[in-house]
Formats: structure tokens, sequence, C-alpha cells
């Protein structure tokens, strides 16, 4: 029906000048054909620029582009419009979604149990409508989002399975499967505060806590310690119902090459096992690097640079914090921050008139951020030949 209105609409056109589309009206005319291009997981909309001559017109409450055939209207009639896609061409998207995160695992204390998982997809996008959970083969009524599905019961004593699916937009399915414990009314439940402490570049100290969930005196211990640098303390202790333990975990970087470190803790327990990942980074013994050190501006020059070198993984900030004799005429940049591994050049310019005859130097400080506020300094020497 609408292809003949359009087709009579086209062999009007000559006689009839159409009414162009409102801004408004041709971005939402623009929206809804990109939203037809997700359907498609071979393609990603690359640069383009576009730039077309047609009749745009209104059948009803359909919005339509008549192109009319060279010569058969007038070309002031018509209406130049032009757009910019951008994107990348891909490869059709055969990978499917990952799933990760369930909880819970292991041992739990009875009652309502919330069971989730999480999952992503990089390439054409998670199709939320076909998440689904089976409970020990029985499909729940689980709540699900484009990031994961959740599922809350109260259940006894006894093990259950978990099986969740999901695809992508590209029909490609993920499956994930696990089981878990829920314990006896009077039996230990184990639960750790924390999966994983991380260090940084500057911590020592961290600390997680053990806590009994379940009913039933709880006995733990530390059974395992994987790396010399960590110290855990205590080791070993016992709960009754609803009590915790704090535990300190401190790490020394003492006679450590620079670089990135891993470790775990592993407890046991008559209410469960549990791990907690460790990690932490050795900076560079300096975190910045400065040269030429010393910079020397011979018998001539009135003018150089040095380079400050960022040698830790995140940005830091630094300053000049010295004053500067009279003879230094400018110092630039007098601060900044530099991105990991990046640098800054500081010019440093003498008025060489003001000088005597003879050797001249000065310190220049320079401040970096830490937790410390260390500085760090650079020196520069000026020579001047004796005069006559």
């Amino acid at each position: 029906m609408l292809e003949s209105k359009v087709k009579r609409l086209s062999q009007q056109v000559k006689d009839t000048p159409l009414k162009p589309l409102t801004p408004v009206e041709t971005a939402a005319l623009f929206d809804r054909t990109l939203q037809e291009l997700d359907r498609f997981s071979s393609f990603k909309v690359r640069d383009v620029d576009v730039s077309l001559k047609m009749a745009v017109a209104k059948i009803e409450n359909e919005v339509v582009f008549v192109f009319p055939e060279p010569g058969s209207v007038d070309p002031a009639s018509l209406h130049e419009l032009k757009f910019t896609l951008r994107g990348s061409a891909s490869d059709v998207d055969s990978n499917p979604p990952s799933i990760g995160n369930e909880t819970p695992t292991g041992l739990v204390a009875p009652g309502n149990i919330k069971i989730l998982a999480k999952y992503s997809d990089d390439e054409t996008g998670i199709d939320q409508s076909t998440a689904t959970m089976m409970l020990d083969g029985q499909t729940v009524e689980a709540d699900s989002s484009v990031f994961g599905i959740e599922y809350t019961e109260k259940l006894g004593p006894g093990q259950y399975t978990v099986h969740v699916e999901v695809c992508d937009k590209a029909g490609n399915k993920a499956s994930k499967e696990w089981t878990f414990i829920v314990a006896e009314d009077d039996s230990p439940v184990m639960k750790l505060s924390k999966e994983e402490l991380d260090f940084g570049e500057t911590k020592t100290a961290e600390s997680f806590n053990i806590s009994n969930a379940g009913g039933g005196s709880l006995t733990w211990q530390v059974s395992e310690v994987t790396a010399e640098w960590v110290v855990v303390s205590p080791t070993k202790g016992s709960l009754e119902p609803k009590e915790s333990d704090t535990i300190a975990v401190n790490i020394s970087r003492k006679d450590l090459d620079q670089g990135e470190y891993t470790s775990s803790v592993s407890i046991d327990s008559d209410g469960d096992k549990g791990k907690i990942e460790l990690s932490m980074i050795v900076p560079p013994s300096d975190p910045i690097s400065l040269t030429p050190t010393p910079l020397d501006l011979g018998v001539e020059d009135t003018k150089k640079v040095f380079v400050i070198t960022n040698l830790t993984s995140s940005d830091m900030g630094w300053r000049i914090t010295s004053r500067q004799p009279n003879w230094i005429i400018n110092v630039d940049p007098k601060g900044g921050t530099i991105s990991p591994g990046a640098t800054a050049n500081v010019s440093v310019q003498v008025y060489r008139q003001r000088l005597n005859a003879g050797q001249y130097q000065h310190e220049i400080s320079i401040r970096y951020d830490d937790e410390n506020g260390n500085i760090l300094t650079v020196p520069f020497m000026i020579t001047m030949g004796v005069s006559n």
C-alpha cells in the first residue's frame, strides 16, 4: 500500500515541490535507521560522509525520501541532507557472552539465599530476553538485566545446582553451572568479608574479617600463605555463631625488584574453606627520572632543557619549589601532571651578562606528589671562561 503511494508521489514530484522535514524530524528518522543497523551482527558503521539531494515528504504518518530522476525536477526544489556515520567494519560475532561472579558457592547458612551471576558481551551485546536460570533442573522466575540474573528463595539444608544461560544479539549462547551447599541449622558456616586485597604501590597493611554465619562453634586456621613478603595475624581462632575475627595482613616490599606481585591467603575451617587473593606493586626506587643531571650550559649556552619521566603506574603531579637566583630568568613550565611512562620537558634560561667570570651552580628542587610529600632535586651547572 505504502509502496504504491510512494510511486505515485514520485511521478508527481516535478509538479508539486515537497515540504522538507524539520531538523527534529530528520534526526528522529536517522535514529530509527541506525537502530535498524543494530540487528546486523556482521556490520558496524564506519566513518562515512554522505551528501544527498532529495525530496522529503510525509504520507499519512510515514516519512519518505523521493529521489527524482535527473532533469525531472527543478534542483532548487530539492533539499540537501548531510550526515556522518561513525564506527568500524567487523567480522561476524561468533563469540558467546562471558558469565562469572556466580554466588553463592561453597557452604552457606540456611534461610533466604540470593543466587546470582553476572554476564557481559563486548561485541553485539546481551539479549536480556534469553537469560534463564534453573535450580536443581527447574526453571525459576529470576530477575534479569543486561548485566546479570538474580533469584532469591528460602532454602533448607542440602546441595543445590544452579544453571544459567544467556545469548548475545548474534545468537551465541553461553552457560554456567555451579553447586553450593546449605548447611544444617546447627552447623558452622565460615564467611569472609573480602575476596581480594589490593595494596597498590604504597599500602603495607590491610585486613579482612572471618565470621560464623551458621550455628555451632567454628574453628578456623590459616592453612597457606603463598609468598614470603606476606605476614598474617592471627593465624587461627574459634568463633561462636554471629561472632567474627579481624585478620591483619601486612606486606613488605624490601629487597623486591620493581614490578607487580600476587599472592594468596588460604583459610580452612570446619565450616568450609576460603581464599583471599593479594596483589601489590613495587614501584621504581625513584618515582621520577631527571635527565641530564647535572644540566651543564657550558660557556656559551643561554637555554637548555631537562626531561622529567614518570616511572610509576599512575599520574604524577610535580612542581618546582625552589627560589631561583637572579641570573636564572625563566624556568618553564613550573609544574604539571605526567601520565605513567610519559615525560615533561622543562626549559631553563639564563642571563649571562649578570655573571662575572668564574663557575656558577644552582640546584633546582622538584616536588612530586606522593603520600610522603617527597622532594627530588636536579642540579645543573653554569660555567664561563675567565675574561682578560
